[in-house]
C-alpha cells in the first residue's frame, strides 16, 4: 500500500531545493547522467 506524504519546506530551503533542480536540468541538458548533485536531487525525491 502506497503512502502520501507532503513536505513543507521553509522560504529558504525552497529557494535552494529550486535551485538544485535548475542545476540538474541544466546537467541533463549537457548529458551528465550521475552527478553528486543528481544524487542528491533524486534521495530527496
Amino acid at each position: 500500500m502506497a503512502r502520501s506524504v507532503k513536505i513543507i519546506l521553509s522560504e529558504e530551503a525552497n529557494e535552494q531545493y529550486e535551485e538544485l533542480n535548475r542545476i540538474v536540468g541544466e546537467e541533463v541538458k549537457k548529458g551528465a547522467t550521475n552527478s553528486f548533485h543528481q544524487q542528491l536531487l533524486k534521495s530527496m525525491k
